[in-house]
Order: C-alpha cells, then structure tokens, then sequence
C-alpha cells in the first residue's frame, strides 16, 4: 500500500515548509530542509523550492509506509487509516508502539493516539491537533 495525494497533502499541511535548512533543536546531529526531510545530505548552504521539497516527502515516505504496511494484514487498513498512520509514523517514527506490535484494536490505537503530543519534550498544541486530525481519519474518513 501506498501513501495518496490526499494523504501527502495532509502532511504538508502539518509540517511546516522551509526552503532553508533548520534544525528544530541544538542536539539535532543534522539540519532538516523541506517538509521535515532530515540527514546528512541537508548542508548549511542548501535551499529547495516547494517541488523539490515535495519529492524529498515523497521518499521519505517510503520508509514510513513501510514500517505502517507491515500491520496491515492484522488490521487491513482503508487507504484513508493507511495515510492517517502514515502521518502519524512520519512525525513520531514508528507506530509499534501505538498498535503494540498489533495487538491493539483500532479503537486502541486511536484512544492512544493523543499520547504522542510531545516535541522537544513539551506538549504541543499543534501536535494535539494533529493527533486529533488522524483519530478523525481513521475513524470517520475524510
């Protein structure tokens, strides 16, 4: 399975565009330019415009539906649920711990969902936010 347009739009939605590397804390290793694209290849002096950026999301996606598409023959996820932990993973880097290795029901996973509100170790209203926007997705659609 893969990620749909309407679900890219909905993270770019949510991640903030740069065309300028930043890092969103000193203890970063690396600079993140884009929409959140982070690593080694993000130099001081780089830039992108919003369609690089955008194929930098598309690729780093594929990580993330990876790590989402290994459960979905526990849950069999809609393609709406499917771009909802798509999102979710791409911000807090797996959903393991959310289904609990697939053991959770749905209903589990977006209950827990508002769990992971957290950035640079504060809650943040945004992420609130979000987490409330793919519970809604999961459970209600678009």
């Amino acid at each position: 399975m893969r990620i749909s347009g309407n679900g890219i739009r909905f993270i770019k939605k949510w991640e903030n565009f740069s065309e300028i590397p930043y890092k969103n804390s000193e203890k970063e290793k690396y600079y993140s330019i884009g929409y959140s694209h982070y690593g080694p290849d993000v130099k001081l002096n780089s830039k992108v415009n919003e369609e690089e950026a955008t194929k930098l999301l598309i690729k780093d996606l594929h990580k993330y539906e990876g790590r989402v598409a290994k459960y979905n023959k526990i849950y069999n996820f809609t393609q709406i649920q499917f771009d909802a932990l798509v999102s979710f993973c791409f911000q807090c880097g797996s959903i393991d711990n959310l289904t609990n290795y697939g053991t959770n029901s749905i209903e589990e996973i977006t209950r827990n969902m508002v769990l992971y509100c957290k950035f640079c170790g504060k809650i943040s209203k945004k992420l609130i936010s979000r987490r409330k926007a793919e519970k809604n997705m999961i459970l209600k659609g678009w």
